[in-house]
């Protein structure tokens, strides 16, 4: 088990939290999880229920199926499902064995709710992610 420094310098790492302070991490590293993973396990499938954020810190896993899936590292895990409270829309499987930190939804949305600054935080890059994954679906269109 992960000591709460240890969870906020894994977090202060991802690219997701580089506005939050330390204290905004250690309130998120508080109500996280640390959960590990192998190569080849199943994280989530497709229309699993999703009911906790889930933080990749180590080790990397692809999203979809595997001809056409793609690899994420160091990243939220399809955080559109978490924040719409809809099942998952994909399948994660794990590349490599690795970590990761998993928050439930009602714990961080309380959080979110009580640390205003850090709500927008995780909610601007949330809206950088749907737009990432926007763009990569305009592209397979064409």
């Amino acid at each position: 088990m992960l000591k709460t420094v240890e969870k906020v310098l894994l977090l202060q790492q991802l690219e997701v939290f580089r506005e939050a302070t330390s204290e905004q991490l250690a309130c998120l590293a508080i109500i996280s999880t640390e959960s590990s993973f192998v190569e080849k396990e199943i994280l989530f499938e497709k229309g699993d229920i999703c009911g906790s954020l889930q933080l990749l810190v180590d080790g990397r896993v692809q999203l979809g199926p595997p001809e056409k899936g793609s690899k994420v590292e160091s990243t939220i895990l399809d955080p559109l499902s978490f924040f719409a409270r809809q099942p998952h829309n994909t399948t994660a499987t794990a590349l490599t064995s690795g970590t990761m930190l998993e928050t439930p939804h009602h714990e961080l949305t309380d959080l979110l709710t009580s640390e205003g600054e850090f709500g927008g935080i995780v909610l601007k890059e949330i809206a950088r992610i749907g737009r990432q994954l926007m763009n990569q679906q305009m592209l397979e269109l064409v």
